[in-house]
């Protein structure tokens, strides 16, 4: 287990409250979400890309 879940589930709070839990932080223990980033950019050099940072800012500060 990563040092997140043995923190989170290591308190029995989460893994054990339902079904759907108990799935979804097997999913993101085992890697959950994950993208290439630069092979993104590279197939899709048309994008318009938006940092995250650049994002957040823009969104949060309006």
């Amino acid at each position: 287990m990563s040092a997140l879940s043995d923190l989170l589930l290591g308190l029995g709070c989460c893994d054990k409250s339902s079904a759907d839990m108990h799935a979804m932080w097997t999913f993101l223990d085992g890697g959950g979400y994950c993208v290439d980033i630069d092979a993104l950019h590279r197939s899709n050099p048309q994008g318009d890309w938006t940092s995250s940072r650049y994002w957040t800012q823009r969104t949060l500060t309006r």
